[in-house]
Order: C-alpha cells, then structure tokens, then sequence
C-alpha cells in the first residue's frame, strides 16, 4: 500500500477501493486515515467468506458495519461509500428485501442455468454477460455462483441501482438513491469534476487539488 500512496500522493484522479474483510476490522480506520493524509478518496467493497458456519458470523458482520459506518463518519470527506450501500453489501439486505440469487441482476443472460431466473420478474442487467479468460464461454455470473453468501459490491450496487422504483415513491428514499448512484461515480476518473462539486467534498484542500488539476490541464 505504500507503494501505491507515493505513486498517487495528492493526485485528485486517484480513488482506492478498498475490500474490507471481518478479519481486518482493526486496519479499517488506519488504512482509511493514510489515503485520507494522502489527498486520495476510497470506496469500500466486502471480501465475504463462502461457504462458513462460524456460529459467531452475525457478531462478526455487525461489529465489520459498525466499524466501517464509524470511519466513515470519521472521514466523510475521503469514504465515498454511503452507508445504505455499505449496509446493503454487509448484510445483503435492503429496505424491500434480501439480496440473493432470485434478485441479483448481475446473472449472465446467455448462461442455460439462468433463464428461469431470469423469467421470475426481479430485474436483470440487460445483456449482461460474464465471459471465461478465453472471451468467448459464458459464466454463470460475475463471481462465484455461491450466491447465499455474495456480497460482489458491483452486484449488490446494480442491485440497488436496477431497483430505482423501490425509491421513487418516498422523498427521502429518492434522495438517498441519488446519493448512492453519486458515491458509485465518484469511483472513476471521468466524474473528477462531479467528485468535488458536492456539498461534503468542498473542503479548501480539495478544491486546492481541484484548482491545481485545472491549473495543470491549462498549462499542457
């Protein structure tokens, strides 16, 4: 990680993901405060274990959301994750529902196992497949296929983004929709304007970093 601070120090284009795991819960804050010092922003995606029955998992998954919405409050600023969709990628639940494999959108529409998931109503990423190294064989999904214990950060923000009707008939639930499609483009180089144009991001140092890039563009 050291190695990829130097190389990024101050640099308003760079934007870490960061997977966060229950067992690392105790390097959350620290790994966060080193991008925060370093000028850079984050996002957080979930290593989940397949397959475990570790009687203590639930303690286990609270004690990994407590930490990381904790953080975030520490560093609003540099964590661009919002906390519906960190609370949606620990648990795999949301307001309307659980996610899984009857909801999941991220499944390969080619893929001869999926057609009746994909005939059961929930949403689907149209056209979306998921191809082997060799670019032509079609996987099951994006990830593993163990669908009871995902957590792809990707799936589970399609899965909420492909859900916007879930949002719409509430005020508050639409603004939170909105803010979490923008925490999501905050990720790529190409939102660099729209990164530090919200309210949270409008610290001096950022929009020193903003004018400075500008400032750089100008002069090449």
């Amino acid at each position: 990680m050291s190695t990829a601070l130097k190389n990024y120090k101050y640099d308003p284009r760079a934007h870490f993901i960061f997977a966060v795991t229950e067992d690392g819960i105790a390097h959350i804050e620290e790994t966060v405060r080193k991008i925060s010092e370093n000028g850079n922003t984050v996002s957080v995606n979930f290593y989940s274990k397949y397959g475990t029955s570790d009687p203590l998992r639930t303690k286990y998954e609270k004690r990994l959301l407590d930490e990381i919405l904790r953080v975030r409050e520490l560093f609003p600023e540099t964590l661009a994750s919002h906390p519906y969709y960190i609370e949606a990628m620990v648990t795999g639940k949301s307001h309307w529902g659980d996610f899984g494999y009857d909801v999941c959108p991220s499944v390969s529409v080619d893929h001869p196992q999926n057609a009746e998931r994909i005939k059961n109503g929930n949403a689907v990423l149209p056209g979306f497949n998921a191809y082997a190294s060799d670019c032509k064989t079609v996987n099951f999904c994006c990830t593993s296929g163990h669908c009871e214990d995902c957590r792809d950060s990707q799936a589970v923000m399609s899965w909420i983004m492909i859900n916007q009707k879930r949002f719409v008939k509430d005020e508050n639930l639409l603004k939170i929709w909105i803010e979490i499609a923008e925490s999501y483009w905050h990720q790529f180089v190409w939102a660099h304007d729209f990164r530090y144009s919200a309210p949270s991001l409008q610290t001096s140092e950022n929009l020193n970093l903003r004018n400075q890039h500008h400032l750089l563009k100008e002069v090449g």
